[in-house]
């Protein structure tokens, strides 16, 4: 679980720096030249000279200031903040009426919003400029029209502000209404949160599985019971355990790994297994005890490998993108990527970005399983400590197979190799092992990685057939006439 803990607190370190705002300079605003101030420049000449004179027309009719802004930047503030200080700033609207009103674009935060004075709250309320920006101006900046949506944005609010006070407040309260049957309703569908959770508990369910394949084991019942030994890290090395260390133990299993570019890619010739079959007929000839070679390509596919890297990656490169900046509703099609910055619209807006952010989880999910589900990739990804647990168990189960515990003598020694997962394992009874010594368990061990090393299997395990076999010969001389229960080729399995 040491793998899984180190993620958990990257990523809260991550969310960590995103939450952590720094302080905020004094504002800047731009100055006050006219009705309409284009200083993201944005609009067109003509829009502006349009809706220059739509404005004057307005507070020439009802006494009322309404002023348009684009913005190159909120300078790190949200809207809501830098739009209140902006109105103070320019003092819209007459003194004591306080009735002036600012319709603000930030296109590259994408973001919009109406600031009103406080003699315009009873008719301009937070829930009816969200209504009025969402249906005017967001469909026309969503298709890449900012001017057309400023223009639209206008027209809507020149259009409330000229209304009778009384028919103002009545469609004030009908877009409060409307907002709130929409919270009712989303209200029940299930908040985008529940995702993240299930992926959380998905991350720790395989963070466990895999944690729990790094541990010593002890594998019993019946009359074979196994201890096993860990051998080293990545790539082919040498490396073996006291088997004698268990005294309870009937087998004992000591491991090996070293650093062999390509070893996967070794193929073994039909010479090759003449030589490794000679050498234990050899061997054999000269003791009681059996002696097998097993060599697999690999022990297992490492489904899980594909899915704990998906899920680490989905919890932890999103999380820096947002640190970084980076608004995936810009990236993800579909998302809607401008924010109203009024009460439910910044709510909804919110949502869409949990949306869009749950999104990008799903794609960066799935990106990275499908990248790590590549065979050389999944190889190079999976744990050490998973391939000597899968070889272990594997070298275990064959032994067993053989029926060698269970013979009248039980005297017999596996050498075992997978070549991608490039581990070897030498599995015996723990009468042979205790026999032969830990010396010759190392030396047969070495044996075998140095020929894996120098791109020679077959070498490898005639050395180590050679060495074991004669200390086999000194401890379990023959008994009279041999039966040659096993075959003495290699097995490929």
């Amino acid at each position: 679980m040491r793998a899984a803990l180190a993620v958990v607190l990257a990523a809260l370190f991550a969310w960590a720096l995103g939450t952590a705002a720094p302080a905020l300079a004094e504002p800047t605003f731009p100055p006050l030249t006219g009705r309409v101030i284009d200083d993201a420049h944005v609009l067109k000449p003509e829009t502006v000279q349009a809706l220059t004179q739509k404005l004057a027309d307005l507070e020439a009719k009802t006494s009322r200031q309404l002023v348009v802004v684009t913005l190159p930047s909120l300078q790190g503030y949200d809207i809501e903040t830098y739009g209140y200080q902006l109105g103070r700033a320019w003092g819209i609207g007459e003194a004591k009426l306080n009735n002036g009103a600012l319709l603000i674009v930030a296109p590259n935060e994408r973001k919009v919003r109406v600031e009103v004075g406080r003699g315009l709250e009873p008719i301009l309320t937070d829930a009816l400029s969200s209504v009025l920006l969402q249906t005017a101006v967001l469909p026309k900046f969503r298709a890449g029209d900012i001017d057309g949506g400023v223009v639209a944005g206008a027209d809507a609010l020149i259009e409330q502000l000229s209304l009778d006070p009384s028919e103002a407040e009545k469609r004030a309260a009908a877009a409060a209404s409307q907002q709130a049957e929409q919270r009712g309703a989303e209200g029940a569908r299930p908040h985008p949160f529940s995702v993240l959770f299930t992926g959380l508990f998905l991350f720790f369910l395989v963070a466990h599985i895999l944690g729990g394949f790094g541990r010593r084991r002890r594998f019993g019942g019946g009359m074979f019971p196994i201890v096993f030994w860990g051998g080293g890290g990545g790539g082919w090395g040498g490396g073996s355990g006291g088997g004698a260390a268990a005294a309870s133990a009937a087998a004992a299993a000591i491991s090996a790994a070293a650093d062999l570019r390509g070893a996967g890619d070794m193929r073994l010739s039909p010479e090759d297994h003449r030589r490794i079959r000679d050498a234990v007929a050899s061997a054999e000839a000269k003791t009681s005890a059996e002696v097998l070679c097993f060599v697999t390509d690999e022990v297992s596919p490492y489904r899980e490998t594909p899915l704990a890297w998906a899920t680490a990656a989905a919890l932890l490169l999103p999380a820096l993108a947002f640190w970084l900046g980076l608004n995936p509703q810009v990236y993800l099609p579909g998302a809607a990527p401008w924010e109203v910055g009024h009460g439910d619209g910044a709510a909804a807006s919110a949502s869409q970005t949990l949306t869009a952010y749950v999104l990008s989880q799903a794609v960066v999910f799935g990106l990275v399983a499908l990248l790590v589900l590549i065979p050389p990739v999944r190889r190079a990804l999976t744990p050490g400590f998973l391939k000597t647990g899968r070889v272990h168990r594997q070298a275990v189960r064959l032994f067993a197979a053989t029926g060698l515990p269970h013979m009248p003598n039980r005297t017999g020694l596996m050498i075992f190799a997978s070549l991608k997962d490039r581990r070897v394992e030498l599995v015996a009874d723990q009468a042979v092992h205790d026999a032969l010594g830990q010396a010759v368990w190392d030396a047969g061990v070495a044996a075998v990685v140095t020929g894996m090393k120098r791109g020679d299997p077959a070498g490898g395990f005639v050395d180590a057939i050679e060495l074991c076999g004669q200390r086999l010969a000194e401890v379990f001389p023959p008994e009279g006439k041999r039966d040659n229960v096993f075959a003495d080729d290699l097995t490929e399995v």
